[in-house]
C-alpha cells in the first residue's frame, strides 16, 4: 500500500538530468570530512525537458500571463482583507466559496507570519480531510513549528479523523529530517504497536538519522532491516554508513557491506571500493589481494579509485618497491587524478624517487591537464588528506578570490603553487 504523495509521483513527468563531471577548480577543498556525495563534483547541470512545439506556442503564453495576472489580483485583494482589523479567515471563506489550493496555503503562510496559527486550525473544521491536515503537517514542519503539529493532530482527533498510517509515515519523515529523534521514536513505536505500515522510505529516513548522528546500534538495526526487506539504498547513504564504521575502526563492516549490498542489489564500483577498503585500512595485502582477484575474476575493471587506494596503502606502509609497480601501471591503465598526484608527492618527501614518474606524466600531457577528483570520497574518509592535499588547501585558500577564478587549474599550477610556498616558508625559517 503506497501513500498518497508517492502514487502522486508516479504521475509526474520523467526529468532527465545530465552531469558533466569536468572540474575546474579546488571543489574538493573542504574542511568537512563527512562524506556526502560521489566525489566526481558536478559543475555543470543540463535540465532538459521533453517537450513539443506547437503552433499555438504564443497564444498558450498571452493565456497563461492573463491567468496568473488574474490569480495575482485575487491573491492580493484576499491578503488585503486579511489584513484589515478584526478580519475572520473562517468568515471570508464562507463568502468567497471553496478557496483553491494554491489560496488556501498562501492564507496559512500568511497567518502563520502574523502569529495567527490559531486561526489555521479555525479553517481546518471546514475540510476536516486527512490530505488537508497531512500537508499542513509538512508547511508546519518547514517552518520548525513542531508545537503545532501537536496541536493539529489533537484536531484531527478531535474532528473524527484520527491520523492514519500515511500521516504516521510523514511524521516519522519530517521528525528525522529535523533531527528529533525522540518524537520520531514515539511514533515509531506508536505504529508498531498499532501494526500500522511502515513505508520503505520511512525506513531509510529513519536510517539516514541514525547514521547522521552515528548512533551505531540502531544504526545497524536498521540497515538490517532495511536490507531484509530489500530496500533499495542511495551512494550517498551507503558512503554515511562507511563512514560511521570508519570512525568506529570496525573496518572488516565495510567488507560486510560491501558483500551484502552485492549480494542483494548487484556489484558497483563503490562496493567493490569499500571491500578494498575493509582490507586496505588493515594494512591486509593478502586480503586486498583476495578482493582484486575477484575484480578480475567478475571481470570489473579497475578505476583510478582501486589504484589508489592500493597505492596510499603502499605509501602508509612505506612499500616504495610496490608503490613504484603501481604507479608505473596507473600511468599506461586508467588517468590520474590529484589523489594520484598528491601520493607521488607526498611519497618523494618521504624519500622516493619520483622523478621518473613525474617526467613521464608530464610527456604524457598529465600534468597540464585540468584538476579532476575521480578519486571516491570514502577514500578520503579513510586515509585523510596527504600532506600535498592540505597544502593545496591552505595555499589555494590563501589567494585572493578573483585570482582563484581566472583560470582553469592544472596540476601543474598546484605543483607550482605549494612548491613557491614552501620555498618561502623555508626561507623564513633560515632568515629566522
Amino acid at each position: 500500500m503506497e501513500s498518497r504523495e508517492e502514487e502522486l509521483q508516479q504521475n509526474q513527468p520523467v526529468i532527465t538530468i545530465t552531469t558533466t563531471t569536468t572540474v575546474n577548480g579546488f571543489f574538493f577543498l573542504s574542511s568537512n570530512n563527512s562524506i556526502k556525495s560521489k566525489p566526481k563534483s558536478p559543475q555543470f547541470h543540463c535540465l532538459s525537458l521533453s517537450t513539443s512545439n506547437t503552433p499555438n506556442k504564443i497564444t498558450q503564453h498571452t493565456t497563461l500571463l492573463v491567468d496568473t495576472f488574474h490569480e495575482h489580483r485575487i491573491l492580493k485583494n484576499l491578503f488585503n482583507k486579511l489584513n484589515k482589523t478584526d478580519s475572520c479567515p473562517l468568515q471570508l471563506l464562507k463568502q468567497d466559496g471553496d478557496w483553491t489550493k494554491q489560496n488556501f496555503w498562501a492564507v496559512v503562510t500568511f497567518l502563520r507570519h502574523h502569529s495567527r496559527s490559531l486561526e489555521i486550525l479555525q479553517e481546518l473544521n471546514v475540510a476536516p480531510e486527512s490530505d488537508t491536515y497531512d500537508g499542513l503537517i509538512e508547511a508546519y514542519a518547514k517552518h520548525e513549528m513542531y508545537d503545532e503539529i501537536g496541536m493539529c493532530l489533537k484536531k484531527m482527533k478531535l474532528n473524527d479523523c484520527p491520523p492514519d498510517h500515511i500521516t504516521y509515515n510523514l511524521l516519522m519523515k519530517e521528525f528525522s529530517l529535523a533531527g528529533l529523534l525522540k518524537k520520531m521514536e514515539s511514533v515509531y513505536h506508536t505504529m508498531v504497536s498499532k501494526k500500522m505500515y511502515l513505508q520503505p522510505s520511512t525506513l531509510i529516513k529513519m536510517l539516514e538519522a541514525y547514521a547522521k548522528f552515528g548512533i551505531l546500534d540502531k544504526m545497524d538495526k536498521f540497515y538490517t532491516r532495511v536490507l531484509i526487506l530489500k530496500i533499495p539504498l542511495g551512494e550517498d547513504l551507503i558512503r554515511k554508513l562507511a563512514e560511521i564504521y570508519i570512525n568506529n575502526y570496525m573496518f572488516s563492516k565495510l567488507e560486510t557491506l560491501g558483500i551484502d549490498l552485492s549480494s542483494t542489489f548487484g556489484e558497483t564500483e563503490l562496493l567493490w571500493c569499500l571491500r578494498l577498503l575493509s582490507y586496505a585500512c588493515l594494512l591486509s595485502r593478502k586480503g586486498m589481494d583476495s578482493v582484486i582477484q575477484e575484480m578480475s575474476d567478475a571481470k570489473f575493471p579497475w578505476n583510478v579509485t582501486t589504484v589508489n587506494i592500493i597505492m596510499l596503502t603502499q605509501l602508509k606502509m612505506k612499500d616504495f618497491t610496490h608503490l613504484r609497480i603501481s604507479l608505473s601501471q596507473l600511468t599506461y591503465t586508467v588517468k590520474p587524478d590529484i589523489i594520484s598526484i598528491g601520493i607521488l608527492y607526498d611519497a618523494i618527501s618521504m624519500g622516493f624517487d619520483g622523478t621518473r614518474v613525474f617526467e613521464t606524466w608530464r610527456t604524457m600531457g598529465f600534468l597540464s591537464g585540468a584538476v579532476e577528483m575521480n578519486t571516491d570520497s570514502v577514500v578520503l574518509a579513510a586515509f585523510g588528506k596527504g600532506h600535498f592535499l592540505k597544502s593545496c588547501e591552505t595555499v589555494y585558500a590563501s589567494l585572493e578570490p578573483e585570482f582563484r577564478e581566472e583560470k582553469t587549474w592544472t596540476y601543474h599550477n598546484l605543483i607550482d603553487l605549494v612548491s613557491k610556498s614552501q620555498r618561502k616558508e623555508q626561507n623564513g625559517v633560515v632568515v629566522d
